[in-house]
């Protein structure tokens, strides 16, 4: 199962950073998601995701890192949950600047999965040209619901309109990781 919760707002002074905000208990046997709510002022809470997820082959994933590349939020949140829950390492990154950034500190990125349009000077489009330019052993999957495919250059690699299947999304990364493998 994948849950997860989120919490708009501050927690009380004095609360340690990763406690909880409000108490979740999952039954697994019986299938079902119980709230015991600690209602702060200014305090949203609520949960985003809560789906029963197929086993996966992890042979692809073990070990490999996935930079995705959204500015919105619960977007990535959920895709980054998704493959997560499939065996990948998740880094995250909310523009392409930050992105950069990541890459040029010498992460160990297998795949970056980014979306076109965030704000700031520097775009998907742009990252995919850096990515290309730096780290050419790197594949780059481009998702957008605004750009058209034949904006995208084919050399920056495939585009997946949105909104999209997590699980295309997964096979597409996955497709791109066994390419480069083989061919090395």
């Amino acid at each position: 199962m994948i849950c997860r919760f989120w919490v708009l707002g501050s927690p009380p002074t004095g609360s340690a950073a990763g406690e909880e905000f409000c108490g979740i208990r999952y039954s697994a046997t019986a299938g079902n998601l119980a709230f015991a709510p600690l209602l702060w002022k200014g305090v949203t809470w609520g949960v985003t995701g809560l789906a029963s997820e197929p086993d996966h082959d992890r042979t692809v994933s073990a070990g490999k890192t996935i930079l995705v590349v959204e500015d919105e939020v619960l977007v990535r949140l959920d895709i980054s949950d998704y493959l997560r829950a499939r065996g990948y390492n998740v880094i995250e990154a909310n523009s392409a600047a930050e992105a950069i950034q990541v890459l040029k500190n010498g992460l160990d990125v297998a795949a970056v999965f980014t979306d076109v349009r965030m704000p700031g000077t520097v775009d998907g489009i742009d990252l995919a040209h850096f990515v290309k330019t730096h780290h050419p052993h790197i594949p780059v999957i481009i998702t957008s619901g605004h750009v058209p495919p034949k904006e995208i250059p084919a050399s920056f690699g495939p585009l997946i309109a949105k909104p999209y299947d997590r699980e295309q999304v997964l096979k597409m990364i996955e497709g791109q990781l066994r390419t480069r493998r083989n061919a090395i």
